[in-house]
């Protein structure tokens, strides 16, 4: 039987305490979690996906060796106001689309390095983080379908000195890359891929010296404005050892 036609899973699988990596990913049918899921203590890797539309906050909580953790809760609402899991690293939320607030902090998850939100329509990334989180070492952002994205949220200045990984995808109102992205300096990828409403690059890029690779595709006037050697803004780029502009892949430029 797949995955896809679970709807139950049992309580005694709360009693494997040396478990260390749970996947069930597309479960679309399961109507709850186990009521025990924090007895797995030893959890690194937690990934998954029910109908229920109150996320287990407490039970997740327990989890103290949790590193990653993936979310599909396609009823939720609200997403980790005030849960405490100190040793979470990466975070993946896929297809929340009921989710309209998503609530991080350093306090609370101090050792978040990686986030991942793909196919979220509701949420508003402006309200995620703020100005005290950034003491969090955020290295990577991944935003893929996010509609309500036109821009870069404010909050994401404070990891100038730390984000390494800039990608966005799909996002089909997305129409600016702030003026302060130059000051993250710690920025070596930048990749965007099918925001047909972005159009140009702040003037200050070539301040990103530490970015090595520079990936735009299915952007229509932004490539135009790229092509190598020709477009106007491609002396802004022309310092990046590896850049493509649709299909058209440069290395190796200018030391």
């Amino acid at each position: 039987m797949g995955s896809q036609y679970l709807k139950k899973l049992p309580d005694s699988l709360c009693e494997l305490q040396s478990l260390q990596t749970l996947i069930f990913d597309e479960c679309i049918k399961l109507q709850t979690l186990p009521k025990r899921l924090g007895n797995l203590s030893k959890l690194r890797q937690l990934r998954i996906t029910t109908k229920q539309s109150d996320f287990p906050e407490k039970e997740i909580s327990k989890l103290t060796s949790l590193e990653c953790l993936a979310v599909f809760f396609p009823h939720v609402e609200s997403l980790f106001e005030g849960l405490e899991l100190a040793n979470l690293k990466a975070l993946f939320l896929y297809k929340c689309v009921c989710l309209k607030s998503l609530q991080l902090d350093a306090e609370h998850m101090p050792k978040l390095e990686s986030l991942t939100i793909a196919w979220c329509p509701e949420l508003e990334l402006s309200r995620v983080l703020d100005h005290q989180n950034s003491k969090l070492r955020f290295k990577s952002l991944y935003l893929y379908s996010v509609p309500k994205l036109v821009t870069l949220p404010q909050w994401l200045r404070g990891y100038s000195y730390s984000l390494k990984s800039l990608i966005i995808v799909n996002c089909c109102n997305f129409e600016e890359l702030p003026e302060w992205l130059p000051t993250m300096t710690s920025l070596n990828i930048i990749v965007i891929l099918s925001c047909p409403k972005l159009i140009s690059l702040p003037d200050g890029m070539r301040n990103l010296t530490k970015l090595e690779r520079l990936i735009i595709k299915n952007c229509p006037e932004l490539c135009k404005r790229c092509k190598p050697h020709d477009g106007p803004y491609w002396p802004l780029m022309s310092h990046i050892k590896d850049v493509t502009i649709d299909d058209v892949n440069i290395m190796s430029k200018e030391q």
